[in-house]
């Protein structure tokens, strides 16, 4: 019982915790990588951040900028998937 609300609890909290990363990454892209390909430092991939704004990133940020979303929503699901099958934590509906 316990361990089934741990699990259901970790991925909620993973979710959210990927998706202000995602948050931070974005401003943090947008105030401090460059608006213009720098190929000596690697920074040859465009992205779209804050504001509409455009930044130059290597690979490596590249793949993990566009994987936080997905992962973040996928990590909400299972997490809200795995409750609705295991019934650990049970929504009561207000009678007025």
């Amino acid at each position: 019982m316990l361990a089934k609300k741990c699990v259901i609890i970790v991925f909620i909290v993973m979710s959210v915790t990927l998706f202000a990363l995602e948050v931070f990454l974005d401003a943090y892209y947008y105030d401090y990588r460059p608006a213009e390909p720098q190929p000596a430092h690697g920074r040859i991939y465009a992205a779209k951040v804050g504001k509409g704004g455009l930044a130059y990133l290597t690979r490596k940020e590249q793949v993990v900028y566009r994987l936080l979303g997905p992962l973040s929503i996928t990590s909400f699901l299972f997490g809200w998937l795995l409750n609705m099958r295991w019934k650990q934590f049970r929504y009561q509906k207000k009678i007025r």
